[in-house]
């Protein structure tokens, strides 16, 4: 029951953080963690797919929201193989969806830099606001697992 609760304060500090900085890849992978951590499998496998969708490159990323998406799958009785199956193209289609995502964001960088030097005062700010919310849900999450 305490592993428990230390998982629900976590996961109200990550919220916070994920409110505050929506494009903190670090933060929804946290976030996922700590659903799949609970067993929230489907939970866990919109929280990989948005830290997929913001910083493609992770192979962990990929492979936690896989495992989310094969546990949701069995909590639902599908047959092992076709899960495996389907996890196989699926990560296929992610290797080819992050390999787009990441050319059209170096293009759209370089032609966006006016619109970012505007607001990268205020994305600071928000980073570190969540930036200590996600220090303080690792530590709960930490705890949680010495427990």
């Amino acid at each position: 029951a305490r592993k428990l609760k230390l998982y629900d304060i976590a996961l109200v500090d990550l919220k916070e953080a994920a409110s505050l900085d929506v494009q903190s890849a670090v933060t929804w992978n946290l976030l996922g963690m700590t659903h799949y951590s609970t067993k929230s499998f489907a939970e866990a496998e919109k929280c990989f797919t948005n830290a997929i969708e913001i910083l493609g490159e992770v192979p962990s990323y990929f492979y936690w929201r896989g495992l989310s998406r094969l546990m949701v799958h069995k909590t639902r009785g599908k047959d092992e193989v076709e899960l495996l199956g389907n996890f196989l193209q699926d990560s296929i289609d992610d290797l080819n969806t992050a390999i787009h995502l990441q050319i059209s964001l170096e293009e759209e960088l370089e032609e966006d830099t006016e619109y970012r030097d505007v607001t990268e005062e205020l994305a600071k700010l928000k980073k570190e606001r969540a930036s200590f919310h996600n220090g303080l849900s690792m530590a709960c999450l930490a705890r949680g697992n010495e427990n």
